[in-house]
């Protein structure tokens, strides 16, 4: 079996992936609000390996939701980002980024109700804050921010 079309370039967008070996998203459960140096080293082996596309784990983009992931809202993930990127781009390898919110299934940031589009509890039964419509437009702009820290 022929499995040449692995390493063809794929085009995705406007991105061009150098080949069709993907990383998909995964993470080690650490709670964290950055990129450790221990991430970075990960993918960047797998950059390093031949990888042409690595998914990185879901990341908050808002404090009022929390997994054990990063948190594209924190003030020095554009830094984080940059390092990760210059350890990876040398070897053709993409990175793509999820942004992410996870309403009524986690706590905030500090511990307290997450916010969630209705106050129903969630499969955790955690009971999350309804959002208002400032919230909902708060939410919608962090979204756009983190979108383009990620970017």
């Amino acid at each position: 079996m022929a499995l040449h079309k692995v390493f063809e370039p794929l085009t995705v967008g406007p991105i061009v992936l150098p080949n069709r070996i993907v990383r998909t998203a995964h993470g080690k459960g650490e709670p964290t609000a950055r990129l450790s140096e221990e991430l970075i080293a990960y993918h960047a082996a797998r950059a390093r390996g031949g990888c042409g596309l690595s998914i990185l784990g879901a990341a908050s983009v808002h404090p009022s939701s929390k997994l054990f992931m990063d948190a594209v809202f924190h003030p020095t993930m554009v830094e984080d980002y940059r390092k990760l990127g210059s350890r990876t781009k040398p070897h053709g390898m993409k990175v793509f980024a999820q942004l992410w919110h996870g309403g009524n299934l986690y706590n905030s940031f500090d511990g307290g109700p997450g916010w969630a589009v209705s106050d129903r509890t969630g499969l955790l039964g955690l009971t999350p804050i309804r959002m208002t419509d400032a919230m909902i437009w708060e939410l919608v702009e962090a979204y756009a921010k983190c979108a383009m820290v990620a970017r």
